[in-house]
């Protein structure tokens, strides 16, 4: 049984989170052997009480055998979520010897086969150490997705090795982690786009990254761009890219998404 310890990042946004973490639940199969790891950092919006719910659901035998929760640190500050990744993949290699390290964020709605289709990747490229469970194309116009793919094939098996990064939700083999490969750790202020810069510390280790094709998991985000305003507001600003949420937005309001995807 392939053992897989995921981080969720979490910083507000309780539904999504919830929603989230139900539909990993729901899709993983009995023979993978998931643990869950939670970072929060400083919620004010019940997500405390949410994790401590699912601990709870852990001692009391509720969740199901091949799940397992494990911790949830409460960060007094937002440390971001280049720090948490970091801390707590350190505490996994020091206690467990995992197959793969997993990190997702709070938005991600799962399908059947995510774990499947990821792995089936990190067996057919033995060079590939990150691989992106989004098959990373939702934000980009039908019209222009063909073009956007950079397919490799390997043993029978196609990926997407479009630059520059991995985003979302991914599988990493440890030995990436163990060659060095950090996040970068501050505000978006200071790291736009600190998956960006993780994956060039990927290639540094001598391993590629890569995003299924697969439709096994989407970013569960539009409605929430319009509902919860501020936050994205906020954080889209601090990472000097208000003009893509506004985007995002428009495309929404005209009805032109559907299932995590752009569809015009």
């Amino acid at each position: 049984m392939k053992t897989v310890h995921c981080v969720i990042v979490t910083y507000n946004r309780v539904h999504l989170t919830k929603m989230t973490v139900d539909s990993l639940i729901k899709t993983t199969t009995k023979d993978l052997r998931l643990f869950l790891h939670f970072w929060d950092n400083a919620s004010s919006d019940g997500t405390s009480a949410y994790l401590n719910e699912l601990s709870e659901r852990q001692t009391q035998g509720k969740m199901p055998k091949n799940v397992q929760f494990v911790e949830a640190v409460f960060s007094p500050e937002n440390k971001y979520p280049g720090y948490a990744y970091n801390h707590v993949w350190d505490a996994i290699m020091t206690e467990y010897e995992p197959d793969y390290l997993m990190a997702s964020d709070n938005d991600i709605l799962y399908k059947d086969g995510w774990f499947e289709a990821a792995e089936r990747v990190m067996q057919a490229f033995p060079q590939i150490g990150q691989v992106g469970i989004l098959n990373n194309l939702q934000f980009i116009e039908p019209m222009y997705r063909e073009k956007a793919l950079l397919i490799q094939e390997q043993n029978g098996v196609k990926v997407n090795c479009q630059f520059p990064n991995v985003a979302g939700t991914f599988l990493l083999r440890p030995e990436v982690f163990r060659r060095k490969a950090r996040w970068p750790e501050g505000t978006w202020s200071q790291i736009q786009w600190p998956a960006y810069e993780f994956g060039k510390a990927v290639l540094k280790t001598k391993f590629g990254f890569c995003n299924v094709l697969d439709d096994v998991a989407v970013e569960n985000v539009f409605d929430d761009y319009i509902e919860n305003p501020d936050y994205y507001d906020k954080t889209f600003k601090e990472r000097g890219a208000k003009g893509l949420l506004d985007n995002r937005r428009e495309a929404h309001k005209q009805g032109l998404t559907k299932d995590g995807y752009v569809t015009r």
